[in-house]
């Protein structure tokens, strides 16, 4: 699909009808006539009524076609992806969002923005985690805020979403409108963060989130076997196995205890069997410090 030489209605309309551009695109020039009052020079000769006229019938037409049409625009409460559900991948990067748009630049969060503001589209609250995801930032926030615009509860969830797909700045922006209390999101988004720039694990810290020792309790993430007080797996077993050099040394001089998981291995054992050596080489200086 190559973008429209135009993007007037009659040359939008034509262009998707004959598979020159994408639904999306085709979406995006049209949304732009019937909410926004958009025109171009090859529209002059036409009043409001009568863009309204034809957007509308075009709009409705691709919507009861089967299609991604359909689904786009009416089909906000089925198969969708959850924040629990795989992510679809857009231009080379993973994000969540509607399966419609896969393969488009991005995952339409400015899309949803405009058709839910504008009551084509019901905003629900797994959007935080497309919202979190997008890689257009502004688009992202534009949609994180459209839903707070609709009471809708932005949670935890946004944040693990954005530290997971790597949105340094959508992960800012949704700790600052949720930081999770609740010391498992805390633990998990630490994890996360483990393993990614250091950047992230800073940008946690400021926030609060910073309870680098916190052991998970229960039979749930161990062995029964096991005492509770054997952690599964620590925030410095994750850095070192995964994590940037940095990030090792940055928990290691904030306090980060070194114990064994309850295989007895410790995050050292980890760092040794992934080879990673410069890993290895700070616990060796932190220990011969100590």
């Amino acid at each position: 699909m190559q973008e429209p030489h135009s993007e007037c209605f009659y040359g939008s309309w034509d262009d998707h009808r004959n598979g020159r551009i994408s639904f999306e695109v085709h979406l995006r020039n049209n949304l732009r006539h019937i909410l926004g009052g958009t025109r171009h020079n090859e529209d002059a000769h036409i009043n409001d009524k009568e863009v309204m006229f034809w957007s509308e019938r075009d709009l409705t037409s691709a919507a009861v076609m089967p299609g991604p049409g359909h689904d786009l625009l009416f089909g906000a409460d089925k198969g969708l992806q959850t924040l629990g559900g795989s992510a679809h991948d857009f231009s080379g990067h993973k994000a969540y969002g509607h399966g419609a748009l896969a393969g488009q630049p991005d995952n339409g969060c400015e899309i949803w923005v405009t058709m839910i503001r504008a009551g084509w589209a019901v905003p629900r609250q797994y959007m935080q985690g497309w919202a979190a995801t997008s890689a257009a930032v502004d688009a992202g926030k534009q949609l994180f805020d459209v839903l707070l615009e609709h009471n809708v509860e932005i949670t935890g969830s946004a944040a693990f979403a954005a530290v997971m797909h790597g949105r340094y700045e959508l992960l800012d922006y949704a700790l600052n409108i949720c930081t999770p209390a609740d010391e498992l999101t805390r633990n998990m988004l630490l994890e996360q963060a483990a393993t990614r720039e250091l950047r992230y694990i800073k940008l946690l810290f400021e926030y609060g989130v910073d309870d680098i020792n916190w052991i998970p309790g229960g039979a749930a993430s161990m062995p029964r076997s096991r005492e509770d007080t054997i952690p599964s797996r620590t925030l410095l077993h994750a850095a070192a196995e995964y994590g940037e050099p940095e990030v090792v040394d940055f928990l290691l001089r904030h306090g980060a205890e070194v114990r064994r998981d309850y295989f007895g291995r410790t995050p050292l054992d980890l760092a040794r069997n992934a080879g990673r050596a410069e890993v290895m080489e700070i616990f060796t200086r932190q220990a011969g410090g100590n």
